[in-house]
C-alpha cells in the first residue's frame, strides 16, 4: 500500500496530536502549527512525497462520493495507518476541515491530507472556514490584509491541487445569526475567495457549508430553543451566487428522539431552496449518551445510516462524508458518532455502511 510514501505523510500529520475544533459538530481539526510545519520540513520534503494532483470534476448524475473526516483512534502511526486502510475499503473520499489559512503551506495539513487521499486512491476534499463553529466568532479580523491571506491561501491551494471539491465556510448561518453586522463582510471573503479558486483552478467546484437543523428553524432539542418555521434562514443561501455547490452539516439526532421521526421529505424539501447541486459535509447519529430521549444506541446508528440513502434520493448529492469514522474524545452527543467505538470495535453501522446487513 505504498507503505513508504504513507509512513512519511502519517509521520508528518501526527507530529502533534490530533485537536478537536470547538463547535456544535466537534469536528476534528488537524491545522498544522506553524512549529510543526518547520519539523516536517526538518524530516523531508513534503512536497516531494505530496506531489500535485489533478481531478476531474463529478460527473453529471454520478453516484455520490462519501467517506469521513480525519478522525483516526489516535494520532500513533499504527492507527493512522489503520485508520487509512478502513477509509479506501469503505470510502471514496477523505476529507479536512479547517483553518482557511493553512491551505497556504504546502507542508501544512491540507497538502498532506492530498496526499494521504492519493495514496489510497480516494478524493481528497479539503474545508476551510474563517469562523469559529461553536460561536460563530471570526478567526481573526478581516483586515484587508487577512482578506488578502485568505484569498492567496485559497489560490496557492488550489494552484498546486486543481481539486474537484473544494469548501470555503463552516456552518456559516452560526456567522449571520451571532454577527449580523459583519455578514456582509463575509460573503463577500467568500465571493473572493471563490473567484480565486476558479481562476486558479477552473473545474474546481466551490461550496459553502450550512448547518442544516439550524438552517430549517429546528432550534429545540439539544440545540436549547424551539422548533419554529419562521426562524428558518434559507434567504442566506441567496447570499453565495457563485457557490457552485451548497453543503450541510446535518445531525438530525439533535431534534428528533428516533430515527423513525424523520420525516420522507426531510433532505427532498431542500429543492424548494436550493437550485444547485449539495453535499453534506458531516453527518451522523449518536450510538450512546446519557442525554434522555436524545441518547442514541447502535442499532439507532445503523438505522441512520441505512436510512440516509434513502432520504436523498432524488437529489442531485455531490459527496456525504460521516463525520467520524472513530470516537473522539469529544463532548456529547459527538464523542459516540464513530462507526468504531474508543476500543476499536466496529458497531453495526459499519456493516450497514458497507452494504453487509
Amino acid at each position: 500500500m505504498r507503505n513508504g510514501v504513507v509512513a512519511l505523510l502519517v509521520a508528518v500529520l501526527v507530529i502533534g496530536a490530533c485537536t478537536t475544533e470547538p463547535g456544535s459538530s466537534g469536528s476534528v481539526d488537524t491545522t498544522t502549527t506553524a512549529s510543526q510545519s518547520t519539523s516536517a520540513s526538518s524530516a523531508g520534503s513534503t512536497t516531494a512525497a505530496v506531489p500535485p494532483t489533478t481531478v476531474a470534476s463529478r460527473p453529471n448524475g454520478a453516484a455520490p462520493l462519501r467517506g469521513f473526516s480525519l478522525s483516526p483512534r489516535s494520532s500513533t502511526a499504527e492507527d493512522f495507518q489503520n485508520f487509512l486502510d478502513l477509509v479506501a475499503e469503505g470510502g471514496t473520499l477523505l476529507e479536512w476541515v479547517g483553518d482557511g489559512l493553512a491551505w497556504a503551506s504546502e507542508a501544512g495539513t491540507p497538502d498532506v491530507a492530498v496526499g494521504l487521499s492519493a495514496s489510497i486512491d480516494v478524493e481528497p476534499i479539503t474545508i476551510g472556514g474563517w469562523t469559529r463553529t461553536e460561536d460563530g466568532s471570526l478567526l481573526r479580523p478581516l483586515t484587508d490584509e487577512n482578506v488578502a491571506a485568505y484569498v492567496d491561501a485559497a489560490r496557492s491551494f488550489a494552484a498546486r491541487h486543481r481539486p474537484a471539491l473544494i469548501g470555503f465556510g463552516v456552518e456559516i448561518d452560526t456567522h449571520w445569526r451571532e454577527f449580523p453586522e459583519q455578514w456582509e463582510d463575509s460573503t463577500a471573503l467568500f465571493a473572493e475567495v471563490a473567484d480565486a479558486i476558479h481562476r486558479a483552478s477552473p473545474d474546481s467546484q466551490v461550496f459553502v457549508a450550512f448547518q442544516l437543523e439550524r438552517l430549517r428553524g429546528m432550534q429545540g432539542g439539544l440545540f436549547g430553543g424551539e422548533n419554529d418555521d419562521a426562524l428558518a434562514a434559507w434567504h442566506l443561501v441567496d447570499d453565495f451566487p457563485t457557490a457552485d455547490l451548497i453543503v450541510f452539516t446535518t445531525y438530525p439526532g439533535l431534534v428528533f428522539d428516533t430515527v423513525a421521526d424523520i420525516p420522507n421529505d426531510y433532505y427532498s424539501s431542500i429543492l424548494e431552496f436550493v437550485d444547485r447541486p449539495i453535499g453534506f459535509s458531516e453527518m451522523g447519529w449518536p450510538a450512546g449518551g446519557d442525554l434522555g430521549v436524545y441518547s442514541g444506541t447502535p442499532e439507532d446508528q445503523a438505522d441512520f445510516v441505512s436510512r440516509f440513502p434513502e432520504l436523498i434520493e432524488g437529489l442531485d448529492v455531490a459527496f456525504y462524508t460521516w463525520s467520524f469514522l472513530f470516537d473522539q474524545p469529544i463532548g456529547p452527543p459527538f464523542d459516540s458518532m464513530g462507526l468504531f467505538d474508543e476500543d476499536g470495535s466496529a458497531r453495526p453501522g459499519w456493516d450497514g455502511w458497507l452494504g453487509r446487513n
